[in-house]
């Protein structure tokens, strides 16, 4: 083997090495502080408004795979999600939110896919409680 593609393939193995290495970033830009996961995918993104702070949380699974997104819409008032939104996989998602009366609601995504694009959308939409506004 040649001294030169010895040189490039440690060199390469170097490189893989170490953006392999587990450490998360963190940027801040004038309104927005966004959290990064060891492998470059969004943890936290905080989005500062007029009158609240707006949080998504992100998690996933071991194949970096999205499974749960967490949105607070004013964190100054309550620590419970707002939103929560489960990625069961990549055809279907489940919601669970409440409106502008309180009313828990559960939303069905179902993606429908043709030729690997989305052709289709099919949301479901529930009322778990009825309150009166």
């Amino acid at each position: 083997m040649p001294i030169n593609s010895l040189a490039v393939w440690m060199t390469t193995t170097t490189c893989i090495n170490t953006s392999m290495t587990p450490t998360a970033t963190k940027r801040t830009t004038n309104a927005r502080d966004i959290e990064y996961t060891a492998f470059s995918k969004t943890k936290k993104l905080m989005t500062q408004t007029a009158n609240s702070t707006q949080t998504n949380e992100i998690t996933y699974d071991a194949n970096n795979n999205r499974i749960i997104q967490k949105a607070y819409y004013d964190t100054s008032t309550s620590t419970n999600p707002s939103k929560v939104t489960y990625h069961i996989n990549k055809g279907y998602e489940l919601i669970q939110t409440t409106d502008e009366h309180s009313n828990q609601i559960t939303i069905h995504r179902h993606h429908l896919y043709a030729d690997g694009k989305r052709s289709l959308l099919l949301m479901i939409k529930q009322s778990l409680t009825a309150k009166k506004p």
